[in-house]
């Protein structure tokens, strides 16, 4: 009569065990990367992650992106690329299986995960049709919980579709562009869908730039914007945005070296905006070691002292710990060195960035906690 419970009680505690097992051994390889050299340490999270997402699962990966953020300070930098190897196995899921695992979680590190997903997608010949339906699948799903995931997803049908690798575009950016507009024209429905994906076309130029010249794709140090010069008008912003993480890379990921590259080379009508992009990207490489008021003072030196200072809070919130980003943005708009004007801009940029990050639910925890003279943005 009693059997049924012994037998239930007795799965409960081997899958507690297994459970356990399964923590211990990852909590074990993730500190036998802590023992690699700093490059070598990067390639072994990326191995960890790609396996753990193999054997566990998309949410379990996402565990362990969360657990060695909070583990090692310098996670934060490469995290980004992380979600990413977890996006390009969750396509291969998605082909396999029809499904695949959506929620809050794979927002985080800046929305890695949809970028990953779309550049396997392109790259394995998915249609526009399917990328399409499946940006309208992630709106469907996660608009209530994080309403700014299908943005994601656009630019990484971008990124997908541009091809950096092929020797027939062998140091022409300019060639490698034109093609992949041609797939971000037919995919958009509209300008706000076309700017998205052409964002993630000049994001892997840019990325090409710091990979030590990929495919003969070299950063040219006298004109180094001069990609985004030669573009149409529509396409001059989404250039000059995600220009801007090969600035940083060419500033020795310093945004006051890095900053005099944008006020010399930028054109005139998009240098705030650069600068407030390079801000935000810095923010990537002194997470978890400097904090962001470092470059206040710099900030208000500058001509566009107060988007510098909009850059370093949206940069706090995207380079954040996983779920959690908004508590280091807050604690930056509160830091006693900013102005009332800096804090009101800094509350301005961060919650708004906390309304698209997350669902209602969240947000108004959190806007139940921020001082009453900032919670009209949270309307």
């Amino acid at each position: 009569m009693f059997k049924p419970k012994i037998i239930i009680v007795f799965s409960l505690v081997v899958l507690a065990v297994a459970f356990f097992v399964v923590r211990h051994n990852r909590t074990n390889l993730f500190y036998q990367c802590e023992k690699s050299g700093k490059i070598s340490k990067v390639s072994c999270w990326e191995d960890l992650t790609r396996t753990i997402v193999k054997k566990e699962g998309i949410s379990r990966a996402f565990d362990f992106i969360a657990y060695a953020y909070d583990q090692d300070s310098e996670f934060a930098q490469p995290c980004h690329a992380m979600v990413h190897i977890i996006g390009q196995a969750a396509y291969i899921q998605f082909r396999s299986t029809g499904s695949v695992e959506l929620s809050q979680k794979t927002a985080s590190c800046a929305f890695g995960f949809y970028h990953g997903f779309m550049e396997t997608l392109v790259a394995r010949k998915g249609t526009i049709e399917e990328a399409r339906d499946f940006c309208e699948y992630v709106d469907e799903t996660l608009k209530e919980i994080t309403p700014n995931a299908k943005y994601s997803c656009y630019h990484g049908i971008g990124h997908g579709s541009t091809d950096v690798h092929s020797p027939t575009y062998y140091g022409n950016e300019q060639a490698i562009v034109s093609q992949a507009l041609v797939n971000c024209e037919a995919f958009a429905q509209d300008d706000h869908q076309l700017k998205l994906c052409a964002t993630g076309i000049f994001d892997s130029i840019s990325i090409a730039y710091y990979n030590n010249g990929q495919n003969g794709l070299v950063m040219k140090k006298d004109d180094p914007l001069w990609l985004c010069h030669a573009q149409p008008q529509k396409y001059k912003e989404a250039c000059y945005r995600d220009m801007m993480p090969a600035v940083i890379w060419m500033g020795e990921h310093d945004l006051v070296k890095a900053a005099p590259i944008v006020f010399t080379h930028a054109e005139e009508t998009y240098k705030e905006f650069a600068l407030k992009i390079l801000a935000e990207n810095s923010i990537r490489f002194i997470m978890n070691k400097t904090p962001a008021t470092i470059y206040v003072p710099f900030c208000r030196g500058t001509a566009y002292h107060m988007s510098c200072i909009e850059g370093l809070a949206s940069g706090v919130m995207q380079f954040g710990p996983p779920d959690r980003e908004y508590e280091g943005a807050l604690s930056f708009c509160r830091e006693s060195i900013l102005t009332l004007e800096e804090k009101k801009m800094c509350m301005e940029e961060t919650l708004g960035y906390t309304k698209a990050r997350y669902g209602k639910k969240k947000v108004a925890d959190i806007c139940a906690v921020v001082e009453e003279e900032y919670k009209t943005y949270c309307n």
